[in-house]
């Protein structure tokens, strides 16, 4: 690896994607912050850069292709589960089949 030369990721990253990378990670950025604000769990953002070879028939490598993606994730808010009394029958239902029920009363003051 002769004359090498060391690339900076700041020249590159405002080149890919046609430009979209920075917008595009600065936005799921922000959803991330937001989810972790609002649930309290951690959340993560990544940016993943594929590099190959572009092969053109000769034997030394002049080009490569760089894939860039940008991988957020989003933490969910913690659902609740709703209860259910098991009624007769086995039937689902929201009010306890065992407490007792009280009838409304005409005219009570």
């Amino acid at each position: 690896m002769s004359d090498a030369v060391s690339n900076s990721i700041m020249e590159i990253l405002p080149d890919l994607n046609r430009g979209d990378l920075p917008h595009d990670a600065s936005m799921e950025l922000d959803h991330v912050i937001q989810a972790v604000k609002e649930t309290g769990k951690d959340g993560s953002l990544t940016i993943k850069l594929k590099v190959s070879a572009v092969k053109s028939g000769s034997i030394e490598i002049n080009e490569v292709d760089i894939h860039a993606a940008v991988e957020a994730k989003i933490p969910k808010p913690t659902k609740r589960p709703t209860g259910f009394f098991i009624g007769r029958g086995g039937k689902l239902q929201r009010d306890n089949p065992n407490q007792l029920q009280f009838e409304a009363t005409k005219g009570a003051e």
